[in-house]
């Protein structure tokens, strides 16, 4: 029933280019002294009560706590108890608590002293836009000979950095977004597969109904379905299109004869489910995150973004020990003025990625930001895998963002021993200059794979044709969420 009203509720946007909580700045999104009325905050399933953050002071009643941390949390509990509350989630990574309260109690709670800080639990959507009429391509982003009808080496030049490396199996990339069909022809083979779980690799994975590894999620064999709360990882078409056509972008498994290539032909690709059919929780994102950086992801990507300000989960990020890469957003909007989250935080291990065309345009609809956004990447008219064995073109800074990932990927296989910061440097330090996001973007360029493993640009010659086999077949993807 829940699934049945979500999709029903989806009707209402399907063709919006996106949708996003309209939010107040980082000082007013948080319940401190003077409390945000509940409409701010995310409505629960339980009628009257909202979902946040809270996070509790380390001084109760002057005393401090006492006793091991299940007193800490008893305590807590208690609490939120006598405010009609519950704790949804406990994190590792960060100090605030995912709860569902009384929408009534929430002015009262955030008055309690041992409360420090009270926040939204943010609904987050996808970021791509609606589909131009469907027409047939290659993957003019990654080698643009001009073959649909744009510029030149308007790409990423991936056959010129494959000469290099074409990535590596060992390399974790998570996908942090809808499901994926880790059945496709062209994905099946790049699925990140829990060595624990599954010691036999992909294919030896039986449901046993037990958690092997001790990590509170069973028989997670590649990755994890928070939306759902389950380990099965794809629902439907139009449920999880979206996380599809990122993943393809990433790691498609290359020169197999088969449709298209991913950035890097070989890779894990970690799939973890936190949006549905209309969005997902900021708080579910944040377990996305945990996962993950416990699991080996070096490489985060978050194609996604609404709400306002949240300090969760920008604490999240920060401890995540990765690259976290982040689509602008498609509002068509200066985020240094009108920031979009998580785009918009300044975390020193973030990448936010506005999107260009095959003429190395940045379209009227992708967000920029002279301070906030860092770098353009291809994010019109990409071609990637789509669930059912098919490919699919769609366009959007979420197509934007997996080719940074991807690259973040490719030097990881040159060197696994970079460090977040290390390969942010490399990615923004090495763009190809491009005119129109000079002034609208941290770097001012495009997103040069070649470049950012070497160095150097490479040097002008016939281009290589990509790896990919027959012409795809492009279905009309259902509109975006």
């Amino acid at each position: 029933m829940r699934r049945l009203l979500l999709l029903t509720a989806l009707l209402a946007f399907v063709a919006v280019l996106t949708v996003r909580i309209a939010a107040d700045d980082a000082g007013s999104s948080a319940l401190a002294a003077e409390p945000v009325v509940a409409p701010d905050f995310a409505p629960s399933a339980t009628p009257g009560k909202v979902r946040v953050f809270v996070t509790f002071t380390e001084d109760f009643d002057g005393d401090g706590y006492l006793g091991d941390e299940d007193e800490e949390e008893a305590k807590e509990d208690r609490l939120l108890r006598a405010h009609g509350g519950s704790v949804r989630q406990r994190y590792e990574l960060i100090d605030a608590v995912a709860v569902e309260v009384d929408e009534d109690a929430l002015e009262e709670l955030a008055a309690d002293p041992r409360v420090v800080r009270i926040e939204p639990d943010y609904m987050l959507y996808a970021d791509v836009t609606p589909n131009d009429p469907l027409y047939n391509t290659y993957l003019w982003n990654l080698n643009n000979t001009g073959q649909t009808g744009g510029t030149p080496d308007a790409d990423i030049d991936a056959p010129e950095a494959w000469d290099i490396t074409t990535g590596s199996p060992s390399t974790v990339i998570a996908v942090i977004d809808t499901g994926v069909d880790i059945n496709h022809p062209d994905l099946a083979a790049n699925i990140w597969t829990n060595p624990i779980e599954c010691p036999g690799g992909m294919g030896s994975c039986i449901a046993d109904g037990v958690d092997d590894d001790g990590n509170g999620y069973i028989d997670d064999f590649h990755g994890w379905n928070f939306f759902d709360n389950a380990n099965w990882l794809f629902y439907s078409t139009s449920e999880d299109y979206h996380g599809t056509h990122v993943a393809g972008t990433i790691a498609a498994d290359g020169n197999n004869g088969v449709g298209v290539t991913g950035i890097n032909w070989q890779a894990q690709v970690m799939v973890l489910k936190f949006l549905g059919p209309s969005g997902g929780f900021t708080s579910d994102a944040i377990q996305a995150i945990e996962y993950a950086a416990n699991n080996g992801a070096k490489v985060m990507n978050a194609s996604w973004g609404g709400g306002g300000f949240n300090q969760p989960l920008k604490d999240a990020i920060e401890a995540c020990g990765c690259l976290f890469v982040a689509a602008a957003g498609n509002d068509g909007d200066d985020t240094d003025a009108s920031p979009h989250y998580p785009s918009a935080y300044d975390s020193s291990n973030l990448v936010a990625v506005a999107a260009t065309d095959h003429n190395d345009q940045m379209p009227s609809w992708s967000n920029y930001g002279a301070t906030t956004v860092d770098l353009g990447a291809p994010g019109v008219s990409i071609v990637s895998t789509y669930p059912g064995a098919l490919y699919a073109y769609l366009s959007g800074t979420s197509m934007a963002a997996p080719h940074v990932a991807g690259v973040a990927g490719l030097l990881l296989a040159q060197d696994p021993t970079l460090t977040p910061a290390q390969l942010k440097a490399k990615i923004l330090s090495t763009v190809d200059p491009v005119t129109s996001l000079d002034g609208v973007t941290v770097t001012g360029g495009r997103l040069n794979a070649y470049n950012a493993l070497t160095g150097t640009a490479p040097a002008p010659a016939t281009p290589t044709p990509t790896p990919s086999s027959p012409r795809p077949f492009f279905p009309s993807p259902p509109g975006a969420c």
